[in-house]
């Protein structure tokens, strides 16, 4: 009926059923209502075992668990109306080179030559080869509709180009910055990474290492928050992160900031191509087939997609976040040259460099001044 058809979870309905949750329900409403927790239990085990496409939906409709508002109702339907129209899709393993591998990794290697050096390693004949493995973390910061303004984490994990993991799911305490959000999404993602860094390290020739590699590439983080990187990758706690939970920092050994072999790298990338924007937020129709063709096998019309950029660009101009790739203007690298320092001793012959006024005040000491014994 109203609903029409679902080529994503979200509709300009449920837009609607937010603002007036005291509308009457339908009869089918009411059916799921009375039948709320069976429904959502229903595709949980859809979502965890083959249609993570699914996972954002159904994390927002579970948060009604308890009371099922008009809003988690009409969100469910319009979920089990998208499953069932495209009841086809689902995770796809192919030897083959997939969508993530083509139009992400590749794109983003071929434009930044940082990215392109922490997606590739040295193997044990010399030659430089691509990392199998990759994940992409993001955060949803403070969304209206939770009650406690609870941000929401979403991360997914590729081997081979193939998604083997993935998460959407509301952080247990409020940030109160983008950055904190970010930072706990990264810390959540780490946690899935240290673990499949830990089985290729027990079990390498599967993953194309040789038997003999003793030291495994750190497995590349990507985010869309410079911030959050710069917390991560600088082992120093200032004043906009002192206050977070020490937990959260646990990301900070994963890279190697103690001295151990780092088993994960964090690394910048533009939004447009971080694939977990599709876990942390409810994107609506115009960008929700771009990134879930990078997690389930959805078919994918360039031409379509290109008459409805143009189309959307011409009835609303400010739309920016709906661009094409052929029309994108690629931001600079989001990075500065103290970002990737990781152990204490390049952070300490970084301080005492007399050409940066970010990190040095004006009477700092110089390498002119600095004793070469002191750590």
């Amino acid at each position: 009926g109203y609903l029409g058809s679902a080529d994503s979870p979200w509709c300009a309905a449920l837009e609607d059923a937010r603002k007036h949750l005291d509308k009457p329900l339908t009869i089918r409403q009411k059916l799921i209502q009375d039948n709320f927790r069976r429904v959502c239990g229903s595709l949980i085990y859809i979502n965890i075992t083959c249609r993570p496409d699914l996972s954002t939906a159904v994390g927002f409709a579970c948060r009604g668990m308890a009371s099922p508002t008009r809003f988690h109702i009409m969100l469910l339907e319009r979920t089990l109306l998208y499953a069932y129209q495209n009841k086809d899709l689902g995770l796809c393993y192919t030897s083959a080179r997939s969508s993530i591998d083509t139009d992400v990794i590749d794109t983003l290697a071929a434009k930044y030559p940082e990215i392109n050096t922490g997606v590739t390693y040295q193997a044990l004949d010399g030659s430089q080869r691509r990392i199998p493995y990759y994940a992409f973390s993001d955060a949803n910061f403070g969304d209206l509709s939770d009650e406690k303004l609870r941000s929401t984490t979403g991360f997914c994990v590729y081997v081979f180009g193939c998604l083997v993991a993935w998460s959407s799911k509301r952080q247990t305490l409020t940030a109160k910055s983008s950055m904190e959000s970010e930072i706990i999404a990264m810390a959540s993602a780490s946690d899935e990474c240290m673990w499949i860094h830990g089985l290729i390290t027990s079990c390498p020739v599967p993953f194309g290492f040789d038997a003999n590699t003793k030291d495994f590439p750190p497995i590349p983080l990507l985010a869309d928050n410079m911030a959050a990187l710069t917390v991560a990758n600088y082992p120093k706690t200032t004043g906009a992160s002192k206050h977070l939970d020490l937990r959260l920092f646990r990301i900070r050994d994963c890279l190697g900031a103690d001295g151990d072999y780092p088993r994960l790298r964090c690394l910048w990338c533009p939004t447009l191509f971080n694939v977990a924007d599709h876990f942390s937020k409810l994107l609506k129709s115009i960008a929700f087939p771009r990134l879930v063709r990078h997690i389930v096998d959805m078919p994918y019309n360039a031409t379509a997609d290109s008459r409805k950029a143009s189309a959307t660009t011409k009835s609303c101009p400010q739309a920016t976040a709906y661009v094409l790739i052929t029309n994108y203007s690629w931001p600079a690298y989001g990075t500065t040259d103290h970002l990737y320092l990781v152990n204490h001793a390049q952070v300490a012959a970084y301080r005492h460099r007399p050409s940066d006024p970010f990190w040095l005040p004006h009477n700092a000491i110089t390498l002119d001044t600095v004793d070469p014994d002191i750590d």
